[in-house]
């Protein structure tokens, strides 16, 4: 015992130490890659991070550590207590087990996607992940993890047949899906009394689902043909209409005047003048830009109407000050001036956006307006993580990369795939394409 306690306390200082080294880029390959320190954070969040996660890898590995002790003194006893707590009446055999935790994520997530959707629309506010896309995405995506959950459970519980209690199922999902769904209003709750006030509930849903265990079951046979309806018309709507929309409008257009030009737009958004090479850095950050440079324009006096993301784009298509819109940390911008896109869409150009800045350059923000077509979120796994508070946090506790689980930006690569095959489509139409890097 005290060799072990020597090499957890050796540990529990040695990581702290690893931190610091990664974050200066110092470390091994993978732990620089891990833990940067160009990332959005101060070495203080990681430490923070991994003092949370040492604690509950403590309280958790003592817990196990002393059960499997208690267990193996007294096996018999144990069994019992596993199944008073597991495998009690009602009892759903592996594959009931997993379709009640798939109907209870998909309709937590339908639930978070509502509340969601009706706070942003009733307070007019925006925030990072608010698209159409999460009201089928949140469902979809939290039916799979609560049926991953429920399936290590059964393994983890074991005995033949494998069977797991009603009340089980209901009490885990409801708490963490509840929890998802409050955690997304942002109440201002303290975690720990959300968790709490969570877990009630679902203790009381789970109660009342094992009390009634044929009406529980009929009501989710009965509702599963509207959930899946209400998920898979949420996604046709997303996307089959939202393409139409924009073909629409595109075959709309005017005649554009003869001769007009072409029209990009290039925004690199959070880079400072005094890092390009362009402007007299040593290092040669932006050759490409050099090049360009020396057969264009240059201005050495551009200056930003705001220090971020959002009024400063805001400012640059409709030419008036950030004192003069809407455009703030949760606000989007409204339709009170016209923007640069619409201006050049009524007289005939094909308007097109496409935008690598999730958090403050999305439709939601406002920026779209006046573009007929216009990419800001990619369908990938780590958008699709987002879609569930619960699996959000999860990824940002788990000590893997930041990027998978909690994107806020996409790569160049697929901006400019997006531009090139939107402008192969135009069939000679002149355009106006902003890009934001």
């Amino acid at each position: 015992m005290a060799l072990l306690s020597g090499w957890a306390g050796a540990l529990f200082g040695l990581v702290p130490w690893l931190i610091r080294q990664a974050y200066a880029g110092e470390s091994l390959p993978v732990l620089n890659g891990l833990i940067s320190g160009q990332a959005e954070f101060p070495v203080e969040h990681y430490l923070s991070l991994w003092l949370r996660f040492a604690i509950g890898a403590a309280v958790l590995g003592t817990s196990v550590v002393v059960s499997a002790w208690w267990a193996w003194l007294h096996p018999q006893r144990a069994r019992e207590a596993r199944d008073r707590v597991f495998r009690a009446e009602p009892a759903l055999s592996s594959a009931s087990a997993l379709a009640n935790a798939l109907w209870m994520g998909a309709v937590l997530g339908l639930l978070e996607a509502g509340l969601w959707w009706v706070r942003i629309r009733a307070d007019g506010v925006f925030s990072s992940g608010s698209d159409s896309d999460t009201l089928w995405l949140s469902p979809t995506i939290q039916a799979g993890f609560f049926a991953v959950c429920v399936g290590l459970l059964l393994l983890l519980v074991g005995g033949r047949p494998r069977r797991l209690s009603l009340r089980t199922v209901i009490v885990m999902t409801a708490t963490i899906g509840i929890w998802s769904a409050l955690s997304r209003l942002r109440l201002g709750l303290h975690p720990l009394a959300t968790f709490v006030l969570c877990l009630g509930f679902g203790a009381q849903l789970g109660r009342i689902a094992a009390r009634d265990h044929p009406g529980f079951r009929s009501l989710v046979r009965r509702s599963w043909p509207f959930v899946v309806a209400t998920v898979l018309t949420a996604f046709v709507v997303q996307h089959t209409l939202q393409e139409r929309r924009m073909a629409a409008s595109l075959a709309a257009l005017p005649a554009a005047p003869a001769g007009a030009p072409n029209i990009l737009l290039i925004v690199l958004d959070t880079v400072r003048q005094r890092s390009l090479s362009l402007y007299g850095y040593a290092r040669p950050t932006t050759p490409h830009l050099e090049g360009l440079a020396r057969r264009s324009l240059v201005f050495d006096q551009a200056i930003a109407s705001a220090p971020w993301t959002l009024p400063s784009h805001a400012s640059l298509f409709t030419g008036r000050t950030p004192f003069e819109l809407s455009a703030n940390w949760e606000t989007p911008l409204d339709a009170r001036f016209p923007t640069l896109a619409e201006y050049l869409s009524e007289r005939g150009w094909a308007t097109g956006g496409f935008v690598a800045n999730y958090a403050y350059t999305t439709r939601a923000s406002g920026l779209d307006r006046g573009f007929g077509t216009y990419r800001d979120y990619e369908l990938k796994p780590a958008r699709m993580l987002r879609a569930s508070v619960a699996l959000r946090r999860l990824g940002q506790v788990l000590p893997i990369r930041r990027r998978w689980v909690s994107p806020s930006r996409k790569f160049a690569a697929s901006v400019n795939g997006e531009l090139l095959d939107w402008v192969d489509d135009l069939e000679g139409r002149p355009w106006f394409a902003f890009l934001n890097y």
